[in-house]
């Protein structure tokens, strides 16, 4: 079959998706996947019951484990996902083509599934509304908190602690680029997804809204650094503290769960954690 004529049966195709992500923005497309690999642990609520309300097959693993017996034995047409390995890229396309080292930007896997799948009227819609809600959520955050505020989500993990950086996707795009709110100072100098971070420098950045997240992890436990932090002087310091603007925020949602719905999520609990609400 020539490449023109395989791209025209895409629809009908059975496809397999490794990524939760991507099979969200797939069925928020009206392209739905026959199977999508999870990890319970990390799969949020909104995703599951997604998956669940569209009868899609659920391909439980561990935590950063592809197992290509399992996508074999659904035997789909074509598999979709975003982080890959050259040797797992070798191990899935005996099975089926393979569309995968995808971003895990929401709104550049919209317009690519859009373009491959012939669904840009469907993606227009959804990101004119994902527009229409950005910007009722930063005039309300215009008129409802300092221009001068910043903002600082601090990742607490068995091995210590990060930050989010201000310029990369996900939450990171919403919070700093999309809704104009400020990371401070000192911490702008930080280009990763999210950086290291001590205690130290925590209350040198000294947030007037911190957003925490304890990081959720399979084998792995960030409970004592979160009780080291709870405890230590810096902590008592912080401005967030003392005037009771700490937020806790869940890794399945926040870090592996900003798709189209996702996106809407946190927009509220950013909204009504900023906004006292």
């Amino acid at each position: 079959m020539s490449p023109r004529n395989y791209a025209q049966t895409l629809l009908q195709r059975k496809i397999v998706s490794i990524s939760p992500l991507c099979a969200e923005v797939l069925i928020e497309l009206g392209i739905i996947p026959h199977a999508v690999m999870v990890t319970p642990l990390l799969l949020p609520q909104h995703q599951r019951q997604l998956f669940n309300e569209h009868q899609v097959r659920l391909l439980e693993v561990p935590q950063y484990v592809i197992h290509p017996e399992f996508i074999q034995q659904e035997q789909p047409e074509l598999i979709i996902g975003n982080f890959v390995s050259e040797n797992m890229k070798k191990k899935l396309r005996p099975i089926a083509p393979l569309l995968a080292g995808l971003t895990n930007d929401m709104e550049t896997l919209l317009q690519l599934f859009a373009a491959i799948f012939n669904k840009k009227e469907a993606a227009a819609k959804l990101q004119a509304h994902m527009q229409h809600e950005v910007n009722r959520a930063k005039k309300q955050l215009q008129s409802g908190i300092p221009a001068s505020a910043t903002v600082m989500v601090l990742r607490v993990e068995p091995f210590g602690y990060r930050y989010l950086g201000g310029n990369a996707n996900g939450v990171s795009k919403l919070l700093y680029r999309k809704l104009g709110l400020s990371l401070p100072e000192s911490l702008k100098t930080g280009e990763a997804w999210f950086n290291p971070c001590s205690i130290e420098q925590l209350l040198l950045a000294d947030p007037d809204y911190l957003f925490v997240e304890k990081r959720v992890m399979e084998n792995f436990s960030a409970e004592e650094n979160m009780e080291k932090l709870m405890e230590s002087n810096q902590w008592k310091h912080l401005k967030a503290v003392k005037e009771n603007r700490v937020f806790y925020v869940d890794t399945s949602l926040w870090v592996d769960g900003c798709g189209v719905t996702g996106h809407h999520l946190i927009i509220g609990q950013i909204v009504s954690s900023l906004l006292n609400r």
